[in-house]
């Protein structure tokens, strides 16, 4: 069942599980659950994560996750080796850490580290209703654990950040409902900068998708066309005199 709810598609937009072996308690230490905060932004910072929700409990992590430039299960699967490895030795070296030998002794076998049972449990974000549905899901995790009353009064999650309540720990994405840039070709894709002599022509056949988000596009576009892939297909159109995107007849 590990691998019934995988990565697929490695552009996609994910909501992850990361469940500790056999559902210890280990994230009730605020400073393991640091660590873990810790690489998740070395994992922005260097390879590409983005994050959209996230909350740290007890004994596991939910997550809506995506790379740029990264496979995202290569980034998963670098992420959860790391920090097992990081969190085990913080365990280890911890004098004040009461369950120490208990947990040393659960966290291993056959003499290797196991400190995350396998599998996440990716499940495919594909459109804003099921997006909201697991950000949702996400942020009710410590109500329904009895920690918090309310949401957004859990430290530990991306809850203050939707609510506009605080400023969260991990810095977010935002989420476009799964749009994609569609630019039609004909024969000629032409683009050029106010002034600038550099051109950049390529001839193909067909249509191409572009798989990025409107918010990453560094320079402005004119005539790019928009296709929505949710339900129905709508489209629109974006300009700008500073940068040109064409078709050519």
């Amino acid at each position: 069942m590990a691998y019934a709810y995988r990565v697929y598609d490695q552009q996609g937009v994910y909501f992850v599980t990361f469940t500790v072996h056999q559902w210890v308690d280990v994230f009730t230490r605020r400073a393991y659950s640091y660590i873990l905060l810790e690489n998740l932004r070395y994992c922005q910072q260097h390879k590409g994560l983005k994050i959209y929700a996230w909350v740290i409990m007890s004994n596991h992590c939910h997550l809506i996750i995506s790379t740029e430039g990264f496979k995202l299960s290569d980034v998963i699967r670098d992420f959860k080796k790391h920090t097992a490895k990081k969190i085990y030795e913080a365990i280890e070296s911890n004098e004040l850490e009461s369950r120490r030998s208990w947990l040393l002794w659960l966290l291993t076998k056959d003499d290797h580290i196991w400190f995350w049972e396998e599998g996440y449990h990716g499940e495919e974000i594909t459109g804003k209703k099921f997006f909201d549905s697991k950000v949702g899901y996400i942020h009710q995790n410590p109500v329904k654990a009895g920690i918090v009353e309310k949401e957004e009064e859990y430290l530990l999650s991306s809850c203050g950040d939707f609510y506009g309540t605080r400023k969260g720990l991990l810095e977010l994405e935002p989420y476009l409902g799964g749009l994609k840039i569609l630019i039609i070709y004909r024969s000629t894709l032409q683009m050029s900068n106010r002034g600038n002599l550099n051109r950049f022509k390529s001839r193909i056949a067909n249509p191409v998708y572009l798989s990025f988000d409107i918010t990453n596009v560094e320079q402005r576009v004119t005539e790019v066309y928009l296709s929505f892939d949710t339900t129905n297909v709508k489209q629109c159109m974006f300009t700008n005199v500073e940068q040109r995107i064409s078709n050519s007849v």
